[in-house]
């Protein structure tokens, strides 16, 4: 997609860093052109691989994408580019090797002649949007940046322009009312209640019965006989713990994408103690039973109190809220971020709930926040829950929403100029994209 500003025409990149994935892809486009983890390796400067200041005095090298991240080298480390508290980024050396590889790597293009649309968390530091800046025009050289709120961009993938965003994220679920094309700031509420969280217990779940999660790394398959193959494990001893759990989560993760339901009302240990178990297998070969736990995995989005219930789950694992007392329920969470609004608007943002995020696709996830919400709000309240119906959009809403956005005729004055950029500073950011 071609754009214009400052009377040169300059075509424009879409990009995604999300607290799992990233998605760059060419504006206009349906879908990105790349998805790699945002997790990135990290080895002692004598391996190879991208070489960038270390947060100590030594030096490290960065491993970025789909097969070096994944691909195990004795003491590398897997590690999230994102603060541990919250979906600021933390490390600017592996944001900015991500990006790189986005736009060089996966996308074969030179930044110096693309616009970059940079999809943000809805609540971000003025300083970190300042640093986006910095990095964008100084080390990568674009020509014109905007950044934009994920809540927003949702909203515009649904073809809305008000509604409130709840986003089933992988560190958490982010609820935000988006008010003619604007995030309310005040909105915005956080349950960190996300695909890591029921990743884990799902793992936890299942050792407790005892299977075993093998990832690929350490599987060797040997045929021992014409047609008859066997499994050896293999002994890797310098794999980090990083690396490993990196792994093995991935497992996890397809287990639970593939079986986990919520169900259609409040999940009873009792109850459903006897639900016919569903068979998976593991690349090991290992068959595993999924029975109840397939459903009690994701309803600790509504009875937060299941939590404790789980196996071998460390007390200090178990999120809370600031106060140290029990989470709250997503419905409580989204009823709480519709109050923070103005009464004018509640009423469309009662109607307009859109869910989104790589776990909203969960079986039943939408209903039952439809069925909760019905319960939980206000009597006079028509409560309207929906949420695109491919998986691809479900996934890539920001994504994609970034893509309509930065193709519309009306959007191309909205572009912070590199020289603009040089005569003001990263501080205009804030007026050019609020």
């Amino acid at each position: 997609m071609t754009t214009v500003f400052g009377g040169d025409e300059v075509n424009a990149l879409v990009v995604d860093v999300g607290t799992s994935l990233c998605r760059a892809g060419y504006a206009g486009d349906d879908v990105p052109k790349a998805v790699f983890p945002s997790s990135v390796g990290v080895l002692p400067a004598e391996a190879n691989g991208m070489e960038v200041d270390g947060a100590g005095p030594s030096k490290r090298k960065l491993y970025v994408g789909q097969s070096d991240v994944n691909y195990r080298r004795d003491n590398m480390e897997v590690v999230s580019p994102f603060s541990p508290t919250d979906d600021s980024f933390q490390d600017w050396d592996m944001v900015e090797a991500i990006w790189d590889h986005a736009f060089r790597e996966r996308l074969r293009v030179d930044p110096t002649e693309y616009a970059v649309l940079a999809a943000e968390a809805n609540v971000v530091p003025r300083a970190a949007r300042e640093r986006v800046c910095e990095i964008m025009f100084e080390k990568l050289r674009v020509p014109a940046l905007y950044l934009a709120k994920n809540a927003v961009l949702s909203a515009f993938a649904t073809a809305r322009q008000t509604g409130l965003v709840v986003d089933a994220g992988y560190r958490g679920t982010t609820v935000a009312a988006v008010h003619d094309g604007y995030v309310l700031q005040k909105s915005v509420c956080k349950l960190p209640v996300g695909g890591q969280l029921l990743n884990t217990l799902m793992q936890k779940a299942l050792e407790g019965r005892g299977f075993s999660f093998k990832p690929r790394y350490q599987i060797k398959r040997v045929e021992r006989l014409p047609g008859e193959f066997s499994v050896e494990t293999l002994q890797l001893p310098n794999t980090t713990p990083s690396f490993h759990n990196f792994q093995v989560e991935a497992l996890v993760a397809d287990v639970r994408e593939a079986l986990a339901k919520v169900n259609d009302v409040p999940y009873d240990e009792a109850a459903h103690a006897q639900l016919p178990t569903v068979q998976y297998e593991l690349p090991d070969g290992q068959e595993i039973l999924v029975g109840a736990d397939r459903l009690k995995v994701p309803e600790v989005y509504f009875q937060p109190g299941l939590l404790s219930s789980f196996p071998n789950l460390p007390a200090e694992s178990i999120p809370r809220r600031a106060d140290g007392s029990q989470l709250s329920r997503l419905q409580d969470v989204v009823v709480e971020s519709i109050n923070k609004c103005d009464v004018d608007v509640r009423k469309d943002l009662y109607q307009g709930v859109i869910l989104t995020g790589g776990v909203s696709g969960t079986t039943g996830l939408r209903d039952r926040l439809e069925r909760e919400l019905a319960e939980r709000g206000p009597n006079a309240a028509r409560i309207k829950v929906t949420m695109p119906a491919n998986p691809i959009e479900r996934r890539f809403s920001v994504w994609i929403g970034g893509s309509i956005l930065s193709s519309l005729g009306s959007f191309q004055q909205m572009w912070m100029s590199k020289k603009e950029y040089e005569e003001h500073g990263a501080g205009l950011i804030h007026r050019k994209a609020p």
